[in-house]
This record gives structure tokens, C-alpha cells and sequence, in this order.
């Protein structure tokens, strides 16, 4: 964990306050709840928003807040330092570094910052100075779980949440569990990321997570339309196509600018060492792998809304599942669209075995 220097108690801080009301605000404070520390944010601030007198400097300790109109409630979330800072006559640009998050030690029994004063011209000022007291960063590898836990979960009560996946990544693990050190997979293994979700969605909710990689299609895998475990956990399988270092985003759907992106890095190597003066071979397992491409390419495509339906349905039923004819996840994809488009035939056709039923698919072959 990286060692934050925190204000003392009862020294003043600097409160930087973001509402979710805008979209893109609203988009900017799920990708700060998911960010790892360090990762630096710009914001900016209309003049009319800043309290008069309040000072920003480079070096500055910083309290993110969220809150929203009427913001009777104003929930820290975490930490941060100012590593840029412009006063302009149109407002405040800064970049804020990200620290830990906060760990609330009094229950205020509802915002655990005080409401800024009011300005003239109504509304409140979303920058100000303020002691706070209760408040500090974490000091062990546990609390900073527990810190990300809470800040999630006081965003429970604000409605402009109420879709987002807020996910953190447990680890890496090969087939047996163990976690891969340095997130290195051989090639044609399997492995799993493991996360953890908590959202406002309640425990029924299902989940989809589409594997992106750079290179492209060089990491395959996913989930879809699954359940999370009772404390949240849900894993994700993960196999690596191609050997090298790969850059692996993990996305939540159907609405992933509104829910954590996971980002690492996956180092897949040859299943077998290449000896001095030994002729490299083709690397295994890689047609194994041909569904897991073809379902990373459907998943890619479906995100595209400009594909006629009519045409989506015959190049996933046409093209692309006869390279993937017996994977169920492709199956069940083909099912979902041809029951919105009425082909109930082919539903019947595609979900043929009960075993291998996935969220809704047991309710469209009914129909």
C-alpha cells in the first residue's frame, strides 16, 4: 500500500466536492472510486464555485467529496494531492493525484462532512477549506479493503449510482487457485481474475464482464449474464492467445463508462521451454482457443448499435458460430437475439441441452 501523509486531526484540509447529476461528471467520479492510487485526475471548478480565499497549491492535501443536490449528505470517498493548480479569471484547473481512501471512524448518522457555507449567489461552494475530525487514511492492507467497501456503500443512498458496478480485482489465479505471481499465464492455461462487485443492484442482479485486451484478441474470455457469490466475489476466466506482455481491461456491461474498468497487465509465456538450438513450435493450445476469440469478437461487436438486428442475427448465427458451433456462451448469445426478433425456432434449436443454460435461457426456450 502506498503511505499517504494526512492532515493532523483537526488541521484544515482542502474539500474538493464532485455532484453526479452530469453524465460526464457523473463518469469521472466512478472512474476515481475504481482508480488505482497514484493515477491523476483534471478537474476544473467555475470561479462561482470556490469559496472566497481559499488557496490551491501544488503539494496541497486534498478530501474528495461526493455530493448532489439538495447535499444534505456529503460522503468522503478518499484522498488526494494537488499536483497542479491555475487560477484563471473563469475558475480553478487542477490535477489531483489520488490517494487512499477514507476510513470513517464516527457514525455521523448521515454526512460525515459538514455542508459548506452557502455563497450569494445560491447554491454552495464545492471548493473550501475545513477541519475534519473522524477522518483518516488507512494504515493496514486490510482497512484500505475496507475503506473502498465503505466508500462504495455509502453511494448506496444517491440515486445517481443506483446502475453502477463498483468492482476492485482480488488477484490473479491459475486453474489450481494459486496466484500467479508477477500475472504470468503460460500459454493455453486458464486462469481467473477474481473480483469483487458491490452495487446498489441487490444480490440478484447479473453480470457481464467483456475482456478487452492490446494487443487485440491477444486475452479472451468473460462471463455472462452470472451471479456474483454471496460476499460479491465473482471470476472472471481469462486465456491468453498469444505470447507476450498483454494490457487486459476488464469492462462491466450493459453500461460500462458508469461502472470500474479493471486495468493489468498478463505476461503469457510458452507452455514449454525452447531449448538452446530448438526450433521454436507452434505455440499450444492455440486453436484451442478459437472460441474464446470468436466470443471476444461477438462481445466486441455487440456493443456496436449501428448493426441492423436483422443483420446481427445472421452474421452471429451465420459466421460466427460455426467456429465456435458447441461453445454455450455463443449459443446463448445467438438465442438472446433471435427471441427479440421472434425466431423462436431457432431458440429451440440453439438451447438444446439444459446443462449448459445460461441467465435467461431456460426462460426462452419456454416461450
Amino acid at each position: 500500500m502506498v503511505t499517504y501523509d494526512s492532515p493532523m486531526a483537526g488541521e484544515s484540509i482542502l474539500h474538493l466536492m464532485k455532484a453526479g447529476r452530469i453524465l460526464q461528471y457523473r463518469q469521472q467520479n466512478v472512474a476515481m472510486v475504481g482508480a488505482p492510487e497514484q493515477s491523476e485526475f483534471d478537474i476544473f471548478y467555475s470561479s462561482r464555485w470556490v469559496s472566497p480565499g481559499t488557496e490551491v497549491g501544488i503539494g496541497d492535501s486534498a478530501l474528495i467529496v461526493f455530493g448532489d443536490s439538495p447535499y444534505k449528505r456529503l460522503d468522503p470517498i478518499r484522498y488526494g494531492t494537488i499536483t497542479t493548480a491555475e487560477t484563471t479569471r473563469s475558475g480553478l484547473q487542477i490535477t489531483v493525484r489520488l490517494g487512499p481512501f477514507v476510513v470513517t471512524e464516527v457514525d455521523s448518522g448521515g454526512s460525515a462532512v459538514a455542508t459548506p457555507v452557502a455563497h450569494p449567489a445560491g447554491g454552495l461552494h464545492f471548493v473550501w477549506r475545513a477541519p475534519v475530525e473522524g477522518l483518516r487514511p488507512p494504515v493496514t492492507d486490510s482497512e484500505v479493503v475496507g475503506a473502498w467497501r465503505d466508500a462504495v456503500d455509502r453511494l448506496r443512498h444517491n440515486g445517481f449510482y443506483e446502475q453502477s458496478r463498483f468492482v476492485r480485482l482480488a488477484g490473479v489465479f491459475d486453474s489450481e487457485g494459486d496466484s500467479i505471481g508477477g500475472r504470468q499465464l503460460r500459454l493455453g492455461d486458464t486462469a481467473v481474475a477474481r473480483l469483487e462487485v458491490r452495487t446498489a443492484l441487490g444480490p440478484d442482479a447479473d453480470h457481464t464482464v467483456i475482456v478487452d485486451s492490446e494487443p487485440v484478441g491477444a486475452v479472451a474470455g468473460g462471463v455472462r449474464d452470472v451471479r456474483t457469490q454471496p460476499d460479491g466475489r465473482l471470476d472472471v476466466p481469462l486465456r491468453a492467445t498469444s505470447v507476450g506482455r498483454h494490457h487486459v481491461t476488464l469492462s462491466l456491461a450493459p453500461d460500462p463508462l458508469l461502472s470500474t474498468r479493471i486495468r493489468f497487465e498478463l505476461d503469457a509465456i510458452q507452455k514449454t521451454a525452447i531449448s538452446p538450438g530448438q526450433t521454436p513450435t507452434p505455440a499450444p493450445g492455440h486453436s484451442d482457443a478459437v472460441p474464446d476469440l470468436v466470443i471476444a469478437l461477438a462481445q466486441r461487436l455487440s456493443r456496436v448499435d449501428a448493426i441492423d438486428p436483422e443483420q446481427w442475427l445472421d452474421l452471429l448465427h451465420s459466421n460466427l458460430l460455426p467456429l465456435a458451433p458447441d461453445e454455450p456462451v455463443m449459443r446463448s448469445m445467438v438465442a438472446e437475439v433471435a427471441a427479440d426478433l421472434g425466431e423462436n425456432s431457432l431458440v429451440v434449436e440453439l438451447l438444446d441441452d439444459p446443462a449448459n443454460f445460461r441467465g435467461d435461457d431456460a426462460l426462452r426456450r419456454l416461450t
